[in-house]
C-alpha cells in the first residue's frame, strides 16, 4: 500500500516519479477492480510531481543555464509522454476529464515518436498514437459534457430548469458530433496511407461506441424524472443502447481469431459500456412490460399472482409511448442482450471480475425474462446464478487445457464450429450454421434484420480487410 502522505513525497525527483509510474502501470494492468482502487490518487500525485519538476515544459525551451545532456532531455520527455498516456487511458476507461490540459504544456514528444522529414509513410506506432490521442481528447470532452448534464439535472430538481438548458444540451451534442466528424476525416486520411486495417477497425469501433455512450448519458438523467417528463427520452436511450450491443456483436465476430492478450486489451476499453447498455435495456424492457408496450397478448391479459380472484393487473403507466418514436419489439431487445451475454463468456478467462460481470448480467437477464413470462423471478435468478458459477468453472477448466494446444481460436469453438461438450455443459448448441459461402446465417429466426434499423450509423468509414478472418460464432440459449 502506498502512503501518499509520506515525507519522502515532499522532495520529488525523476526517480520517484518513475516508481509511481511503475506502480500505476502495475495497478492498471493487473487489477480488475470496478471501483476505487487508489489509481486516481496516484495519478494526482504524479501530476503534482511532474509540474514541480517542470516536465510539462520542453527542456530546450527553458534550459539556458543547466545545459542538460541529450540523454537527460530525452528522459524528461519520455517521462512526460508516459504520464500523459496514463492520464489518457484513465480518462478513456473511467470517463473522466484529463488532469492536464493541452494548453498547460509544451513538452515535445520523445525522439522515437518524431517522424523523419520527407518520410511520407505512416508508421504503425504513429498511427496508433494519433488515434489514441484523438480518442482520449474526445472522451475527456464527453466527460465534461456529462458533468454539465448532471448539473442541469440537479437544477431541474431544484426548479431552476429552463428551456434554454435543453437548447444548450442540444448545441453541445451537435458540436461534439462535429468534432467527431473532423477527427474521423483526419484519421481516415492517415489510415489510407498506413494500410493497417485491424487497428483502424478497432478505433472505428471505439469512436462508434463513444458517440452512442454519450447519447445514452445525454438522456439517462431524464429517465429518473416524473413519467410525464421523461417519456421522450426513452426512445433515443434505447436505440443508443441497442447500437452499442450490435456494434459489440459485429466487432466480436470480426475479431474471433485474435489472441487472449489482445482480446483482454479490447475489453478493457468497452466493458463498462457493455454493462451500461445491457442493464439499461433490461430496465427498459421492464418499463415496457409495465406499460404493456409491444408486449405479447398474454401480458395484456395476465392476472396478479396470489390474488386468487383472477383480477387484472393495474399498473401506473410510465408514458413510454410508441407514438413518440418507434421502439423495437421486446423480444428483439431480449435477443440482443442474450447474444451479448453469450459473447461475454469469452471474457471469463480474463479475471474474476469478468466472471462476476457475467453472473450479474445473466441474473438481471433472467429476472427480466421472468417478468416477461410472469414466473417466479427470485427462483429464476437463483437458478441462473448457480448455472453461471458452474459454467465459469467449466470454461476455466477447458481454457486451461486449450492453452496447451492453441491460443488463437476462441475457446468455446471447435474447428467444425460446434460447441465443445466439456466447455459449456449448461448450455445447448443452437441457431447458427454456416452456408456454402462461409457466411454465418441465423436458423432460429432471430430478428437481426429488425435490429439493423435501430443502429445509429452516423459515421461512414471506408471498408477494410479486418473481417477477413471472421470466425462463425455459436450462439447459445439457456435452458
Amino acid at each position: 500500500m502506498v502512503v501518499l502522505t509520506h515525507e519522502g513525497l515532499r522532495k520529488p525527483s525523476l526517480g520517484l516519479l518513475e516508481v509511481f509510474l511503475l506502480i500505476f502501470i502495475a495497478k492498471y494492468m493487473l487489477t480488475e477492480v470496478d471501483g476505487p482502487n487508489g489509481m486516481c490518487a496516484i495519478l494526482g500525485v504524479m501530476q503534482k510531481m511532474a509540474f514541480t519538476l517542470g516536465l510539462h515544459r520542453d527542456p530546450l525551451a527553458f534550459d539556458s543555464k543547466k545545459k542538460l545532456s541529450s540523454e537527460e532531455v530525452e528522459r524528461r520527455r519520455q517521462l512526460w509522454a508516459i504520464y500523459r498516456v496514463m492520464d489518457y487511458e484513465y480518462s478513456i476507461q473511467n470517463g473522466v476529464p484529463h488532469t492536464v490540459r493541452d494548453d498547460q504544456c509544451d513538452c515535445r514528444l520523445p525522439a522515437e515518436f518524431v517522424v523523419t522529414p520527407g518520410d511520407t509513410r505512416i508508421r504503425e506506432e504513429d498511427f496508433n498514437l494519433s488515434c489514441f490521442i484523438s480518442l482520449a481528447r474526445l472522451t475527456a470532452r464527453a466527460a465534461s459534457m456529462e458533468q454539465n448534464i448532471s448539473q442541469r439535472a440537479r437544477s431541474r430538481q431544484s426548479f431552476e430548469h429552463t428551456p434554454s438548458s435543453e437548447i444548450q444540451a442540444a448545441d453541445e451534442m451537435q458540436l461534439f458530433k462535429s468534432a467527431l466528424d473532423e477527427e474521423i476525416s483526419r484519421l481516415t486520411k492517415l489510415w489510407i496511407s498506413s494500410n493497417m486495417p485491424r487497428t483502424f477497425a478497432f478505433y472505428h469501433f471505439l469512436f462508434d461506441i463513444l458517440w452512442h455512450r454519450t447519447t445514452m448519458l445525454r438522456y439517462q438523467c431524464d429517465l429518473s424524472q416524473k413519467p410525464d417528463q421523461c417519456y421522450m427520452s426513452w426512445p433515443p436511450f434505447i436505440r443508443a443502447a441497442l447500437a452499442i450491443l450490435i456494434a459489440y456483436r459485429d466487432f466480436a465476430r470480426s475479431q474471433g481469431g485474435v489472441s487472449d492478450s489482445w482480446w483482454n486489451f479490447y475489453q478493457s476499453f468497452i466493458k463498462y459500456d457493455i454493462y451500461r447498455a445491457s442493464l439499461g435495456l433490461c430496465y427498459a424492457v421492464t418499463r415496457m412490460i409495465r406499460d404493456h408496450l409491444n408486449a405479447p397478448e398474454r401480458i395484456m391479459n395476465r392476472t396478479v399472482s396470489g390474488t386468487g380472484g383472477g383480477s387484472r393487473i393495474h399498473q401506473t403507466p410510465t408514458f413510454l409511448s410508441s407514438d413518440i418514436s418507434p421502439l423495437p419489439n421486446i423480444h428483439s431487445i431480449i435477443e440482443t442482450v442474450e447474444i451479448t451475454r453469450d459473447l461475454w463468456t469469452r471474457n471469463i478467462v480474463l479475471g474474476i471480475n469478468y466472471v462476476k460481470g457475467f453472473q450479474i448480467l445473466s441474473m438481471v437477464l433472467a429476472r427480466t425474462k421472468s417478468d416477461l413470462e410472469n414466473t417466479n423471478g427470485l427462483k429464476e435468478v437463483c437458478l441462473e446464478a448457480g448455472r453461471c458459477l458452474k459454467l465459469a468453472q467449466n470454461v476455466l477448466q477447458s481454457s486451461k487445457s486449450r492453452s496447451e494446444t492453441t491460443a488463437a481460436a476462441p475457446y468455446f469453438l471447435t474447428n467444425t464450429g460446434e460447441l465443445p461438450q466439456n466447455a459449456l455443459n449448461t448450455t445447448s448448441v443452437s441457431t447458427f450454421s454456416t452456408t456454402h459461402t462461409g457466411e454465418a446465417t441465423d436458423t432460429s429466426g432471430a430478428p437481426f434484420n429488425d435490429l439493423k434499423s435501430y443502429r445509429q450509423d452516423d459515421f461512414h468509414w471506408p471498408s477494410s480487410e479486418a473481417g477477413e478472418d471472421i470466425i462463425d460464432w455459436v450462439s447459445t440459449q439457456r435452458e
